[in-house]
């Protein structure tokens, strides 16, 4: 009788052997960061919607359309106007409401959608956009205008502004992969009830509207990368992080979180950068790999006077503008403002924002004062 007690008692202990394992394999199996992973990267049946704003608080804007159209107030939303095609309108704001042709209308909020939003074209000023335009008014009688467009059809008005179309097919791919991973993030993380997702300008990524007027070449291969990378994007711990990007680094890039915020993680971190120093061979890299410009002092505080929090009188003239390196990069987070009898902290991002991005190319700079004129190096 004991030798089948025995034979029970081993299938036993090999039931529950086999019992831990598998409980040792799901718990190692299991993904921390599922849940984190679905609600930030959720899988998308069609390419999303996203929202970037061209015109941000101007005095007025130039509103067309090539298509038929249709203007809706919003809330509603309720028709306000239909065409075969409109012709050039100047949008403004008066007292919390908008002008549509000098006419005051009684909404603060406006839809311009052409009859087919991904063939049609509407354009602020000289530039097309595909999409609908959402025109509101913010404050101090300026209005916003807001491009609503699908993802890829802004990719592509990404691709060509950020790096040059002749450049190769595999380069390109690349830089969609970057530039969608970046969209889907802040899409994904906006603020709610933000107005938009992202700028056309430095502070997101550079758009420039449809491409209608590429050459044939050049549709080709958008036509290419666009298909040969959709929905292709940039994760780690299995979740679309923040991918962060730039023409020219200086020689060393330095920790992202450090510079634009956001989390601590291993692709966002500073490596050494030998590639641009090489690249300074090509003049379009020269002139950008070291930079300078000059500014009175008197433009730039009318400049810092539209930051936000800005606390210093318009009178009290800019004294000093110190950065605070954080790395080897020699890249700044914050800077000190000296202005009249009080001294501000701000933001790097920010101070170059308000400064203009254009000539204020990079956080890795210097800043002195001479005379009446301040002068940037980087």
């Amino acid at each position: 009788m004991s030798r089948p007690r025995k034979g029970r008692g081993r299938v036993l202990l090999a039931l529950l052997g086999i019992g831990w394992c598998f409980a040792f394999v799901s718990c190692v199996r299991r993904d921390p960061y599922e849940d984190r992973y679905l609600e930030l990267a959720p899988v998308y049946e069609a390419p999303p919607v996203i929202r970037v704003a061209v015109a941000r608080k101007v005095p007025a804007a130039e509103i067309s359309c090539s298509d038929r159209y249709t203007l809706k107030a919003m809330p509603g939303p309720v028709t306000l106007e239909e065409g075969r095609a409109l012709a050039s309108v100047t949008v403004k704001a008066r007292r919390d409401q908008l002008s549509w042709r000098g006419e005051l209308l009684p909404v603060r909020e406006v839809f311009i959608s052409p009859h087919d939003p991904w063939l049609g074209a509407v354009s602020v000023g000289q530039t097309p956009y595909r999409g609908e335009l959402r025109v509101f008014t913010e404050d101090d009688d300026t209005v916003t205008v807001v491009n609503h467009l699908d993802l890829e059809e802004y990719l592509a008005g990404v691709l060509g502004s950020e790096v040059p179309l002749d450049w190769p097919v595999e380069a390109l791919k690349a830089q969609a992969i970057a530039a969608r991973s970046y969209a889907l993030f802040r899409l994904r993380t906006q603020a709610p009830g933000s107005p938009f997702d992202l700028t056309a300008g430095t502070d997101s990524q550079m758009y420039s509207g449809a491409r209608d007027k590429l050459s044939a070449t050049a549709r080709v291969k958008l036509r290419q990368v666009s298909e040969e990378t959709r929905g292709l994007v940039l994760t780690f711990a299995h979740r679309i992080f923040q991918a962060n990007y730039h023409a020219i680094c200086g020689g060393h890039t330095d920790p992202a979180w450090l510079l634009v915020g956001g989390e601590e993680i291993t692709p966002l971190r500073g490596v050494p950068c030998e590639y641009c120093r090489v690249a300074t061979r090509l003049p379009q890299v020269s002139a950008r790999y070291r930079w300078r410009f000059e500014m009175p002092e008197r433009e730039l505080r009318q400049k810092l006077s539209a930051l936000p929090g800005w606390a210093c009188d318009p009178g009290w003239p800019v004294r000093k503008i110190k950065p605070f390196p954080v790395g080897p990069g020699g890249h700044a987070g914050q800077a000190e403002v000296a202005a009249g009898p009080t001294t501000v902290l701000v933001e790097v991002p920010k101070l170059r924002a308000a400064v203009g991005g254009e000539s204020f190319l990079s956080s890795s700079f210097e800043a002195r004062r001479t005379g009446e004129t301040f002068t940037f190096e980087g």
